[in-house]
């Protein structure tokens, strides 16, 4: 085309700004199932949403929404989470300097220093980066030496209530989850308490605070230990502090999807120096000293080179991060404008006045009908590249890992129905308003579609 920018022209179509759009006309263009064709014509259409172009192939000619020839011809695909890769150069010359030191593991500088980091993020003294978040996990567990039921909830990753299976000693408790947050339900938390408990195991779902009050408050009644599954927590604040400040211990992932990464790997972050000390031991064997072994621990270390992946990624995230938050506002407007029955999504959820989030996740809400239920949605979605998902499905009461558990737990009405329910837009940093104004077409058509 002549130094005309087609992807761009047909972006800025996309929301509205058209004005140059007919500098397409006679563009050729390539559709996978038609063949070769060429734009024609360009036409609104009749309820005036939505710009058509005409494409011709030979004698065959095809009319295509705007946001359908971004699909179709320009293979536009929307995934949940991109991971997040910094500037090579920043990367390259740390992982240099690890060849220099060839000090490649075994808390070396890199490690120092990525764990310095986040304790000044995380406004904690005590932060270990682990070789995964459910290792972390497992960690906390058997580092407290805990001996019981750990109330924890059916509604969540696989890897939190997996960890508990692993850990020694332990077993799962679960209880329901609050609709209005998707965390641990306190009330039903507390229903639960017998004198076989050990303690609690909550988690911030999507990045949402849970009821990080409530659940405090019974822990400390009732002197239960509190841990916090904050998985996809990393940057969101409450009151002014880390969510990692809550509990008595808290977890993150590091994971390639998640909004901070290091490939593989977490943190646990911990309140409790002894605590930490013990964690520490537990992930490198239980070795003390060259000729000391105080316990029979795993190798659950952060080696030198994810270390430095890590603090590479430092000096994006914040970037990354008001990328994602732009994102979700630009979903949130088209929510409200959208008004539909079956669609809902908790506005409460991101209200910042007492809490700063990560924008981690999207979730809507989707009522099942006769004509439209999640998975429908999901499959329409799908078909038109966005690639949403149904997290979290299956929750621990439908996992083959829990089928002979059934006595293990409570009633758990309200994460069984989200479980059915709940859809995740993608949400990723490199989306701009283009695709943004895009995905919300598809889910738009996709609602209508039958």
């Amino acid at each position: 085309m002549r130094e005309v920018d087609f992807e761009k022209l047909i972006a800025e179509a996309a929301v509205g700004r058209d004005e140059e759009l007919a500098r397409v006309l006679g563009h050729g263009v390539k559709h996978p199932a038609y063949g070769k064709g060429r734009i024609q014509d360009i036409q609104k259409s009749e309820e005036g949403r939505e710009l058509l172009l005409s494409v011709g192939f030979g004698k065959i000619n095809k009319v295509f929404s705007i946001t359908e020839f971004r699909r179709e011809f320009l293979q536009k695909q929307y995934v949940m989470n991109q991971p997040s890769v910094p500037d090579l150069e920043s990367f390259t010359s740390r992982v240099k300097e690890i060849f220099d030191n060839r000090w490649l593991t075994n808390f070396g500088g890199m490690h120092e220093e990525f764990s310095e980091s986040l304790r000044e993020i995380m406004d904690a003294e005590f932060v270990l980066p682990v070789t995964n978040a459910t290792f972390g996990l497992t960690t906390l567990l058997n580092a407290m030496d805990l001996h019981g039921e750990m109330l924890t909830v059916p509604y969540t990753f696989p890897a939190t209530y997996h960890a508990l299976i692993h850990a020694r000693n332990v077993s799962p408790r679960f209880v329901d989850v609050r609709r209005d947050n998707f965390g641990m339900d306190p009330d039903a938390a507390a229903r639960a308490i017998t004198e076989r408990t050990a303690g609690i195991l909550a988690v911030h779902a999507y990045g949402f605070p849970a009821a990080v009050e409530e659940l405090s408050a019974l822990a400390q009644e009732h002197d239960l230990p509190l841990i916090f599954d904050a998985a996809a927590c990393f940057g969101v604040r409450k009151n002014g502090l880390s969510i990692t400040q809550y509990g008595d211990a808290s977890v993150l992932s590091f994971h390639a999807t998640k909004v901070f990464n290091t490939a593989e790997g977490g943190a646990i972050i911990c309140r409790d120096e002894a605590l930490y000390d013990r964690c520490k031991l537990f992930i490198n064997f239980g070795i003390l000293g060259e000729d000391k072994i105080e316990f029979d621990g795993l190798n659950g270390k952060m080696d030198e080179l994810r270390c430095a992946l890590g603090l590479a990624n430092l000096g994006q995230v914040e970037i990354a991060l008001e990328k994602r938050k732009r994102v979700v506002e630009s979903y949130l407007e088209t929510l409200r404008e959208l008004d539909h029955p079956q669609i809902s999504y908790l506005p409460s959820l991101y209200d910042t006045s007492e809490q700063t989030l990560n924008y981690s996740y999207f979730p809507i809400i989707v009522t099942p009908s006769d004509g439209l239920d999640r998975d429908m949605l999901n499959q329409r979605l799908r078909r038109r590249g966005v690639f949403s998902r149904t997290y979290y499905y299956p929750t621990a009461r439908e996992s083959k890992i829990c089928s002979d558990m059934e006595d293990s737990f409570e009633s758990t009405p309200v994460s069984t129905q989200l479980s059915k329910e709940v859809l995740c837009l993608p949400v990723n940093p490199d989306f701009d308003e283009y695709d943004c104004a895009c995905i919300m077409r598809e889910l738009q058509e996709a609602i209508r579609e039958t």
